[in-house]
């Protein structure tokens, strides 16, 4: 993609006002366009292009006011400027090529050349020579810059844009460039969000009224299923909530989202489940912000609770086959409670799948990995700092036996050296 370029119009109707006033045959319009140039001289930079047409223009106009010396003298500044404007960007080499070759490339009349040589170098010419080639060179500028650029903008629709439609031709234009490079911004989230919205409202409807909405299934069918809507809804608030929730509200959420992923492609919800999988099997928290774009952890316990429901419960959708099955047991091999369920669940669901992929034996031996190695006690509470054997010994009652140790400490031992007899 090209840099972009600030230009002082806001829009290409704009500049194109100023191509009329340039090179109408009226000095009003062409003292407007002059003075028009001026001011956006003062906002900043603007195209080479556009400054030597109004310097070209204001020659022109003030060329029967000024005395012979002084139309010279300007004319002959603005070729020279004209020329090396044009040609000056292009000296990027070592050594400094030819101007009369860099001229050629650019399409540019050789006289250009000779003429600003002679206005650099030697006597300045005639104000006749002078006024033929300045109208030349708006000639030229009028062939190989505005009515090429002007062109370009028609060619795009963009003349007839006033500032509401110009702001809605640079967003969709922005849109495809991040979708052509990848790029996701919080703006990206914005149609999914008010899809899910309309999706969540008509839901409520259908539970309370226990009547099927036909409009919901196209909304479905709306969501383009991918990363983006992967991310919303795992982490704006659809699926999980970044908060405690009783059993009561779980199910809650279950009833309203279940039949909607129901809907969606199977190939999507096995994606969905091993994104949902991975982030409650990894052992970090961080917190992040509500519009974050790129998002790696859940924020808290509660997250990952609910996180391994939605992983129990997709897995009852039929969501597996012969093509991510291998993929399936590469991942449940991960140290933790949710593979235990997700286990127990292929074992009840897909009977069938498991004997067409020879899955029994495999299967077999990681149950009893899990049930030797894999421990998980819901009870276990994390030691505490002050935790040390004093502690212990006073939360003794008595009715513990003490273990016994082939070695052990006594109070009254002294260290004596190696051989010697210890004093009595």
């Amino acid at each position: 993609m090209q840099n972009l370029q600030i230009t002082p119009f806001k829009f290409p109707s704009e500049l194109l006002s100023l191509y009329h006033q340039l090179y109408s045959k009226k000095r009003e319009d062409n003292t407007c366009g002059v003075q028009r140039v001026r001011g956006y001289l003062t906002k900043g930079p603007i195209p080479h292009s556009i400054e030597i047409t109004a310097l070209l223009v204001d020659a022109n106009i003030t060329d029967s006011s000024s005395c012979d010396f002084s139309a010279r003298l300007k004319y002959s500044a603005c070729i020279i400027k004209f020329v090396n404007g044009l040609l000056d960007p292009f000296q990027q080499s070592l050594y400094n090529i030819s101007l009369h070759k860099l001229a050629q490339d650019l399409k540019l009349p050789s006289y250009f050349v000779e003429l600003r040589h002679a206005c650099t170098h030697e006597r300045l010419p005639s104000l006749q020579i002078l006024r033929m080639v300045s109208m030349k060179a708006l000639d030229w500028l009028k062939e190989q810059y505005w009515n090429v650029i002007l062109k370009e903008y028609n060619s795009r629709g963009l003349m007839d844009v006033d500032g509401k439609g110009w702001k809605k031709a640079l967003t969709i234009s922005r849109k495809a460039w991040m979708n052509a490079n990848g790029v996701t911004t919080a703006e990206t989230f914005k149609p999914i969000d008010e899809t899910i919205k309309k999706i969540k409202k008509l839901r409520k409807i259908e539970i309370q009224e226990k009547k099927k909405d036909k409009t919901i299934h196209s909304l479905i069918k709306s969501l383009k299923c991918d990363e983006t809507l992967t991310h919303c809804l795992i982490f704006r608030n659809v699926l999980i909530l970044n908060k405690e929730l009783s059993d009561k509200h779980l199910n809650g959420i279950k009833l309203m989202w279940l039949p909607v992923l129901e809907a969606l492609n199977k190939t999507y919800l096995f994606e969905l489940w091993q994104r949902l999988f991975l982030l409650c099997t990894q052992k970090i928290l961080a917190p992040h912000e509500d519009n974050a774009v790129h998002i790696d952890y859940f924020q808290n316990e509660n997250e990952v609770l609910q996180a391994k429901e939605w992983v129990v419960n997709l897995l009852k959708l039929k969501i597996l086959n012969k093509t991510n099955i291998d993929r399936f047991m590469e991942l449940i091999v991960i140290d933790n409670d949710v593979s235990v369920k997700c286990l127990d669940v292929l074992k009840e669901n897909y009977p069938d799948l498991i004997k067409e992929a020879n899955l029994q034996e495999r299967i077999s031996k990681l149950q009893n990995i899990m049930q030797k190695f894999w421990v998980y006690d819901n009870s276990f509470k994390k030691r505490g700092l002050d935790d040390d054997d004093e502690t212990k010994d006073s939360s003794d009652d008595g009715n513990t036996k003490k273990s016994v140790s082939l070695f052990q400490t006594y109070s009254h031992w002294r260290p004596v050296p190696f051989g010697c007899v210890p004093p009595a």
